[in-house]
C-alpha cells in the first residue's frame, strides 16, 4: 500500500507543469509583445580549504563551475514575463564523487486578460537552500554538505480588480502555491488562497482606510520534522486605518480577528482579536513608521525606518515580530520576483547586480507616495512642499533603485 508521502510527491509532480504552463499562457496578450533572448556560459575556478565544511580535520580542493544561462523577456501592452535559468556543472578535482548539477530558475509572469479588470500573475523559481541554520552552512556552492536541497515554488494567482470612482479601489485574489524539496526534512505542501481587500480613494482625503480578508488552507506532506500529513489553516479579518495630520505625520491603527490552526506549533493556537497603533513620519530624507498591538497571542512591535544621508547612500533599520513556517519563508522568496517596464527580471541576480531602476513618486495629500509619470496631468491629491529656498513646489521625488557589486 501506498504510504502518504510518495501520493504528496505524486500530486507535485503532476501540478508543477500547470504551473509552468500558466506563466507562459501569461504571455499571450491581445497585442504583439517584444521578445528578447540572451544566452551565455560561465567558468569559474574556486579554491577551498575547507570543502567540506567542518569545524576539525578540513580538507582542502579546486571546484570547477560550469554554468550555460538562458535569459528570455517579453514585453507587451499587457503582458510581462521574464525568465532566467542557469544549469550549474560543479567538478572536485580531489572529490570527484561529490561532482553535481544545480538548477537555479526565477521567472515572473504578468498578464492582463480583460482590461483593467482581470490579471493573472504566475512565479517559479528552483533553488538550492540550506536544511538547518543550526548546521554548516556558507555563502558559496562550492562546497561537500548534506545541509543543503534543491527547493522548487511555483505560484499562480488569477484576480479581478475594480474601481468604485474616487470612492474605493476593490481586489478579489485567489493564489495556489506549490513547495517541495528534495528532502523529506521539508514537507512538500500545497496551499490555496482566497483574499479580498477594499482600499478608500481621493474622496476621503487625509483618510485612508484598507479592509481587508484572507483564508489560507495549506496541505503538508510527511517529514521527518513533523511527521504524517497536516493540514494548516489561517482565517484573517483587518481593518486598518491612517490618517495624515500633517505632510509629514501620520497616525496609524488597525482592529481585527485572527484565526490560525496549525498542528505543529508547540505553543497554544493563535486565535483572537488582533490590533495595533502607531505613527509614520515622512521627511525629504528621513521616514520612520513605528506600531505596536497584539497578535498571536502576544504584545508585537514592529519598526521601519530609513534615513538618506545623500543620493547614493541609503541606511534602513527593521525590528518585525511575525509567525512564519518554512514554507511560507521559502514562498517569499517568489513575492520579491517582479518585471519592470522593460520586461527585466527585478529582485534577483545571480551575480548581487541588477539594471538601475529609476521611478517618480509624489507624496499623496491623503498620505503616502503613488506613482507618478513625467508629462502626464497634475493629479488632484498632490501634495505641496518648500524647498529650502523658499520655494513653494509640488511633491515629486525621483526613486532610483540599483546594486554595488
Amino acid at each position: 500500500m501506498s504510504t502518504p508521502a510518495p501520493l504528496r510527491e505524486n500530486r507535485c509532480a503532476r501540478l508543477i507543469p500547470l504551473a509552468l504552463l500558466a506563466i507562459a499562457a501569461a504571455t499571450r496578450p491581445a497585442t504583439a509583445a517584444t521578445w528578447t533572448f540572451s544566452k551565455s556560459v560561465e567558468a569559474e575556478e574556486t579554491y577551498n580549504d575547507n570543502v567540506r565544511l567542518t569545524s576539525s580535520g578540513q580538507q582542502s580542493d579546486y571546484i570547477t563551475r560550469l554554468s550555460p544561462h538562458l535569459g528570455i523577456r517579453g514585453t507587451g501592452a499587457r503582458v510581462q514575463l521574464s525568465l532566467d535559468y542557469a544549469l550549474d556543472q560543479y567538478i572536485f578535482l580531489k572529490n570527484s564523487g561529490a561532482d553535481r548539477t544545480v538548477n537555479t530558475l526565477n521567472a515572473t509572469g504578468h498578464s492582463e486578460l480583460l482590461r483593467d479588470f482581470f490579471f493573472v500573475d504566475a512565479a517559479a523559481s528552483i533553488s538550492e537552500q540550506f536544511i538547518s541554520a543550526r548546521n554548516a552552512v556558507s555563502g558559496t556552492a562550492a562546497n561537500i554538505t548534506n545541509n543543503r536541497t534543491s527547493v522548487q515554488t511555483y505560484t499562480l494567482s488569477p484576480y479581478i480588480r475594480h474601481h468604485f470612482g474616487g470612492w474605493a479601489d476593490a481586489e478579489t485574489r485567489y493564489r495556489f502555491s506549490i513547495v517541495s524539496s528534495g528532502t523529506s526534512q521539508f514537507a512538500d505542501t500545497i496551499s490555496n488562497e482566497v483574499s479580498s481587500k477594499l482600499e478608500s480613494g481621493r474622496d476621503f482625503g487625509r483618510l485612508s482606510w484598507t479592509l481587508f480578508v484572507d483564508a489560507q488552507d495549506s496541505d503538508r506532506g510527511r517529514s521527518t520534522t513533523f511527521g504524517g500529513d497536516t493540514t494548516v489553516k489561517h482565517r484573517l479579518a483587518r481593518a486598518s486605518a491612517q490618517y495624515a495630520v500633517t505632510r509629514w505625520l501620520a497616525i496609524l491603527g488597525s482592529y481585527g480577528y485572527e484565526k490560525i490552526q496549525d498542528p505543529t506549533l508547540l505553543q497554544r493556537q493563535p486565535s483572537g482579536p488582533i490590533w495595533n497603533a502607531g505613527i509614520q513620519l515622512t521627511g525629504v530624507r528621513t521616514s520612520a513608521r513605528v506600531t505596536y498591538g497584539e497578535q498571536y497571542n502576544t504584545n508585537v512591535l514592529n519598526v521601519d525606518a530609513s534615513y538618506q544621508p545623500t543620493s547614493r547612500t541609503s541606511l534602513t533599520a527593521t525590528y518585525t515580530e511575525t509567525l512564519q513556517t518554512t514554507q511560507q519563508l521559502l514562498l517569499s522568496n517568489l513575492t520579491f520576483l517582479s518585471v519592470d517596464a522593460s520586461g527585466n527580471l527585478i529582485g534577483y541576480s545571480r551575480d548581487c547586480s541588477a539594471p538601475t531602476l529609476v521611478v517618480y513618486k509624489y507624496w499623496s495629500t491623503s498620505g503616502g507616495w503613488k506613482d507618478y509619470t513625467l508629462g502626464m496631468d497634475r493629479p488632484s491629491d498632490m501634495a505641496q512642499t518648500m524647498t529650502l529656498d523658499g520655494k513653494t513646489v509640488d511633491f515629486i521625488v525621483r526613486w532610483e533603485r540599483g546594486t554595488i557589486n
